[in-house]
């Protein structure tokens, strides 16, 4: 009995190791007084701040893929609410337009969390120099700072994007 034991006790300390082998490790970015986690294989290729406090970062995902993280300070001035919109709605919804002008078709639009505090989502495919994308738009307020998420990518990339994109926002904090 007690081989058996053994045997069944260092198997399951081998799953277990196993398991913890198998995760993937994250890369982390912290400046500009937020972070998130993101995919190791996204490589970082920009990141410009300028001297109004606007932040954009460029990730190159691979495979024709990039995810664009932009800041907006001082947000409800460039979008003050309506009698019918907050700020964030506002932005959004002139987001969402200036997408449509340029040929984007909605695939889907939801509410969402993001750092605790509401955001809107809008998944849409448009054409870019005669290459198709299936894009996600994320758009979050923090105070009175903007923080968007734009992802591009192939449609038979999405899905994994998608899930690197899950990981940046799930994993986003300010501060």
């Amino acid at each position: 009995m007690r081989p058996f034991l053994l045997a069944v006790g260092a198997l399951l300390v081998a799953l277990v190791l196993g398991a913890g082998c198998s995760a993937p490790e994250l890369a982390i970015y912290q400046k500009h007084g937020f972070s998130f986690d993101y995919p190791p294989a996204w490589n970082l290729t920009s990141d410009e701040a300028d001297a109004g406090g606007n932040v954009t970062l460029s990730f190159d995902a691979g495979g024709g893929s990039m995810l664009y993280v932009s800041t907006t300070p001082n947000l409800s001035a460039q979008f003050p609410s309506t009698g019918r919109l907050d700020t964030l709605d506002r932005w959004f919804t002139e987001s969402r337009a200036h997408l449509l002008n340029v040929g984007a078709v909605v695939i889907e639009e939801r509410q969402e969390m993001v750092a605790g505090n509401p955001a809107h989502r809008l998944l849409y495919a448009v054409r870019y120099d005669e290459m198709a994308y299936r894009n996600i738009l994320v758009v979050t307020t923090q105070n009175d700072v903007g923080y968007s998420f734009h992802l591009w990518a192939p449609p038979a990339a999405h899905e994994e994007m998608a899930a690197g994109l899950r990981t940046v926002l799930e994993t986003f904090r300010v501060g």
